[in-house]
């Protein structure tokens, strides 16, 4: 059968043949030019749900457009925006700006403990969904109040030494017991600087090879949230105490004063520490580590694809291993979730529902899970739906956790501006001023938290 569009234009064309038919042996006819009616496609189908999210995470903003587009393609009903905020410090404010204008936003970050407190009202109970209870050890606790909790740790990251252990080998100096005592590692490091200093075959395989370690001291990242976060790693017996506390301690002070004294005479600067504070990140990784001008450095699990984009061949060659400090009985590395999700409290409970599938289908199906292990590169804190990450440093994280060998993080709940303000240039000063002693950087910091800290 014709439709009724097709059978009108055969009409036509038969009506204009017979016509030229009957008069080819005329004058030739006046020509005539025909429009055609072309009907317009249908409308497309209004999307029947949607889910608004504001993203804190900068560095993944296409990711994140992305992943935001494959949930579509399964689901074709919901339209998923995506709003992303590059500069994390930037974050806070855009998000309570939105949340009071009552522009919408369903799916957004918290970042810890003290988050959830100032955003009590706007997040909602997600102790609903069964399999977030599954989470490794610690990463809920920031984001939990008694046996409810309301935020999804998006990932898992620690920070320990990163050692090149093809270095260690080649210098036949074992790293069997320093991950453990803090004079095994130092004597391990003084063994690796005098063969460097001496010269031998060591130099010969590792001919750029030029200190043991790297500090950078211009790094605020570096300084306010990983020495921060050892320093008071033993402080606090949860989140909620950190954001909390109306003072501090600071019991391992002295334990954390030979430690920083480690990393800073270990460097290239080691006789000169006021270079130290002109240190950058990237000095550190892909000019020190990654060249092997260094053999180890105290860093992050997320910045191995960094360094393996730097330096192919060394892939395979990296262990990450705990930070023993002065008198404690074992090392540790230091883990944290960098950012929480939650579901705002005042959507509509079609649009709640709609963020918890988009939550699941993320964490517990297995595209979603390939995608945020493959494409942000990030380790899942569900470990019985996780994909591999390819990050060798991660697997050898999930090791240490599992042995107790990991502290939480709590650079989140310290009083706004302590860890930059306060902390971090008390350690630059510490480097570049030789009349100041590690003491008075105590006092100092020990002030600031009472001088900052709300009352």
């Amino acid at each position: 059968m014709l439709t009724t569009a097709a059978h009108m234009v055969w009409l036509l064309l038969t009506v204009l043949y017979t016509f030229l038919a009957m008069g080819s042996c005329a004058a030739p006819p006046v020509a005539h030019v025909y429009a055609v009616r072309i009907e317009p496609p249908p409308p497309e189908p209004e999307h029947e749900r949607q889910l608004s999210i504001l993203s804190a995470r900068g560095e993944d903003s296409q990711r994140m457009l992305q992943v935001a587009r494959l949930f579509m393609l399964e689901h074709p009903d919901v339209l998923v925006s995506v709003h992303t905020v590059e500069r994390e410090s930037d974050y806070g404010p855009a998000l309570r700006s939105r949340l009071l204008d009552g522009n919408r936003v369903d799916l957004f970050h918290i970042f810890g403990h003290r988050d959830m407190l100032e955003l009590a009202e706007h997040l909602d109970d997600l102790s609903d969904l069964y399999w977030a209870n599954e989470a490794i050890a610690d990463t809920l606790e920031p984001v939990s109040v008694g046996e409810r909790f309301f935020g999804i740790p998006f990932s898992v990251e620690g920070v320990g030494l990163i050692v090149n252990t093809r270095i260690f080998e080649a210098a036949e100096i074992p790293l069997a017991e320093t991950d453990d005592s803090f004079d095994a590692l130092e004597d391990a490091w003084r063994e690796l600087r005098a063969l460097i200093t001496l010269g031998n075959v060591l130099n010969t395989e590792f001919p750029e090879l030029e200190s043991v370690t790297s500090l950078p001291g211009q790094d605020d990242e570096f300084l306010s949230r990983q020495l921060a976060s050892i320093a008071l790693g033993g402080e606090f017996a949860s989140s909620a105490a950190a954001a909390q506390a109306a003072f501090i301690s600071f019991t391992d002070a002295p334990g954390m004063g030979l430690y920083v004294s480690l990393l800073a005479r270990y460097t290239t600067h080691g006789g000169s520490w006021a270079a130290l504070a002109g240190i950058s990140r990237t000095r550190q990784l892909e000019d020190g580590l990654a060249t092997e001008r260094v053999a180890v450095i105290q860093q992050s699990t997320e910045v191995y694809p960094r360094l393996i984009a730097a330096n192919p061949d060394l892939e395979g060659n990296f262990a990450l291993m705990p930070i023993p400090l002065p008198g404690a009985e074992q090392g540790f590395v230091y883990t944290h979730a960098p950012a929480y999700w939650v579901v705002n409290a005042a959507a509509d409970e079609d649009t709640k529902a709609l963020a918890r599938e988009f939550l699941t289908w993320l964490y517990r199906s297995q595209t979603g899970a390939a995608f945020l292990a493959e494409e942000f590169g990030a380790l899942s804190p569900f470990r019985d739906t996780a994909a591999p990450t390819g990050n060798a440093l991660h697997t050898q994280l999930l090791a240490h956790i599992a042995q107790g060998r990991a502290l939480p993080r709590r650079h989140r709940e310290f009083p706004h501006g302590w860890a930059s303000n306060s902390f971090a240039p008390a350690l630059r000063e510490y480097f570049t001023d030789p009349e100041l002693g590690w003491e008075e950087v105590n006092q100092r910091v020990v002030y600031d938290w009472i001088a900052l800290q709300p009352r």
